[in-house]
């Protein structure tokens, strides 16, 4: 992919973004679901029964069944909408990045590390899980552990989620990171949307901001799923910018 440039506002559409971004993950998807396959089939023993491999894959299995649906859906809604209204989106320079983070805590908000979460995970299986099921737990956080969150393979994703969901609401403390981790996560785009949405084309309404910030008034005006959207575009482009390309 091609540096961004910080000068040069990004168009955005919802829906074409959308379609664009569910084939990458049903891709990826595959892949996995590929690499999964190939592992049992050089198994030395695959009539051995059931297994948590065999469940991984049925699981991943109705993940692909799901995404390739809402994929569907998708296109359909894209083919009956082919004049979506263009975004513009500026692509943050390196003091606007620096700037984003204290817009999140004016809000108070704080995105707890992975280590964080697992960290309390394992203090919740060890009050919670029965002694006898705690080794094979343990073992999987180990590996969690090991890795920076962004660089878990997706199998391990999936069993630290399952994990995390089956001790919801029974450790105060994991409850507490959680629910931290989904108000950052669902006001962070917001917040992005108001700081870097600089216009748009095929809408009816007028765009207002002040002090550099998209008005509360204008950004309410949008459909909540496009003012969603067009945060998570431009959280996406902060990463995108290369340190040289954002001073010039």
């Amino acid at each position: 992919m091609l540096p961004v440039s910080a000068k040069t506002p990004v168009r955005f559409q919802v829906l074409a973004e959308a379609v664009a971004r569910g084939e990458r993950e049903l891709e990826a998807l595959r892949a996995v679901a590929s690499g999964m396959e190939e592992k049992a089939d050089a198994a030395e023993n695959p009539a051995a029964g059931p297994s948590g491999g065999a469940a991984d894959r049925k699981r991943f299995q109705r993940m692909l069944e799901e995404g390739e649906a809402e994929l569907a859906a998708l296109k359909t809604r894209k083919e009956a909408e082919p004049e979506e209204p263009v975004y513009l989106i500026a692509a943050a320079d390196a003091f606007q990045r620096a700037a984003f983070p204290a817009a999140m805590t004016e809000h108070g908000c704080r995105f707890p590390a992975g280590g964080e979460v697992v960290r309390a995970l394992r203090r919740a299986v060890e009050f919670c899980v029965e002694p006898q099921q705690q080794p094979d737990l343990t073992e999987i956080l180990d590996e969690a552990e090991a890795l920076p969150e962004e660089r878990w393979p997706a199998a391990l994703e999936v069993q630290i989620g399952d994990m995390t969901a089956q001790l919801r609401g029974h450790f105060p403390e994991l409850d507490a990171l959680l629910a931290a981790r989904e108000r950052y996560t669902r006001t962070a785009p917001i917040v992005a949307a108001q700081l870097f949405l600089r216009g748009w084309e095929g809408l009816a309404i007028r765009y207002e901001a002040r002090a550099g910030r998209v008005t509360t008034a204008c950004l309410s005006a949008l459909p909540p799923e496009h003012v969603a959207a067009i945060g998570r575009k431009a959280l996406e482009l902060m990463h995108q910018i290369p340190e040289q390309t954002a001073k010039n």
